[in-house]
């Protein structure tokens, strides 16, 4: 059965209209807040071909990351980007065709 309505437990601001919350879930709102990652949809890391080299480079920047000979070493840096920021991993071939795509969202 719920329990009636109790004023002295909300109580509003003069001139505000939003309750004071009391008791536990007043701790609740207290609480550390887990911050969320970054827009994930604008959020991807692209391995590309560049000349003899491979580079990294995120949606949101205008500068490469990461510039690299090897491909395997490109893979692995924009794979621990793409996990570090909860994001995606898309890894083109030398003929510019997406060969692997991965998420961590």
């Amino acid at each position: 059965m719920r329990q009636p309505f109790d004023k002295k437990s909300v109580a509003c601001k003069t001139g505000n209209a939003s309750p004071k919350i009391k008791g536990a879930a007043a701790s609740v709102m207290r609480s550390k807040v887990v911050s969320k990652p970054k827009n994930s949809a604008n959020n991807i890391h692209y391995v590309l071909p560049l000349g003899n080299g491979w580079v990294i480079k995120s949606a949101q920047s205008a500068k490469f990351t990461a510039i690299t000979d090897s491909r395997a070493e490109a893979i692995s840096i924009g794979r621990m980007m793409a996990q570090t920021d909860h994001s995606q991993l898309v890894v083109h071939g030398k003929n510019g065709v997406v060969q692997i795509r991965e998420s961590y969202i």
